[in-house]
């Protein structure tokens, strides 16, 4: 599929100023529609967010607790509905102020609610990795560059929902792979 108009207005957004890898979003300079587009994504409004209905569950779950999603949002993880209209969320450990291994285990609050999660590019190692194994639905877990290693992708075989797993820039082998043989549901390995 083509990039949708919002996407390629976030990415001409992100090259006008400097296309940086490494700065957080929150240090880009933004005008007022800046704001709004980058909130539309937020908040699951946005046309990228169309393709996640069909990794909702049937069933419905209660409202996450709005304290935790607070001490979340306060650490620098960002947490926003997958659909504007179910409890449902995607977490992005993007602008993360502390060590992801640290703030995983806060995710058990929200498990039932978290169906997809990305860590890319954080500090996220094997212990932290113990944490996520309770979040039995998720769907979609994005740990590229992070520095899990055989013995914490063990620890994701629980994970009998997952649809999606990125492990590109990590130090998992084929045998680490192993262990992912029992999850019938995943069908994106990278």
């Amino acid at each position: 599929p083509q990039l949708t108009a919002a996407e390629t207005a976030l990415l001409e957004w992100w090259i006008r100023n400097g296309h940086d890898f490494e700065k957080k979003v929150r240090d880009i300079p933004q005008t007022p529609s800046d704001r709004t587009l980058l909130a539309s994504f937020r908040t699951g409004s946005s046309p990228e967010a169309a393709g996640t209905s069909s990794i909702l569950p049937a069933d419905e779950v209660e409202a996450a607790q709005a304290s935790v999603v607070q001490a979340l949002r306060s650490l620098g993880v960002v947490v926003m509905p997958l659909d504007p209209s179910r409890n449902y969320l995607r977490v992005n450990f993007q602008n993360l102020t502390r060590p992801a291994d640290s703030v995983a285990g806060l995710l058990s609050d929200i498990r039932k609610q978290v169906l997809v999660l990305e860590l890319a590019g954080s500090d996220l190692t094997d212990a932290g990795c113990v944490a996520l194994s309770e979040l039995r639905n998720l769907r979609k877990l994005n740990l590229t560059d992070t520095r899990i290693t055989d013995a914490g992708l063990s620890n994701l075989a629980r994970l009998t929902e997952l649809d999606a797993l990125n492990l590109n820039g990590t130090d998992i082998t084929g045998a680490g792979l192993r262990p992912l043989a029992s999850l019938k549901k995943l069908r994106n390995l990278y």
